[in-house]
């Protein structure tokens, strides 16, 4: 009888941890941030760092100087640095539609 428990209880763990992987917290979230740091001549930078004033929310650019930020509705500055360059920041109103 404990063995058949502890089975339907294994069951039920397993079962939520695969509901985790299909349905990932990202898909849970209202916008997706993206875009591409460039230096004033177009010029991509790469592994710039990107990240959320006043948050632990952040990322880095990839090798073509793009990045994505996936946040709650919201409004946010977002805050872009790269080594010898000026930081740059803007602001962005997300909403859910």
């Amino acid at each position: 009888m404990t063995i058949n428990y502890t089975h339907k209880l294994f069951r039920g763990a397993l079962l939520c941890f695969f509901i985790v992987l299909l349905f990932p917290h990202s898909a849970l979230l209202a916008a997706l941030v993206k875009g591409k740091i460039t230096d004033s001549k177009g010029v991509a930078l790469p592994y710039a760092t990107v990240y959320v004033k006043g948050s632990t929310v952040g990322t880095g650019s990839n090798a073509a100087g793009e990045y994505e930020l996936n946040l709650e509705a919201g409004s946010y500055t977002i805050i872009c640095q790269f080594i010898g360059f000026k930081q740059v920041s803007f602001t962005c109103s997300l909403t859910t539609d």
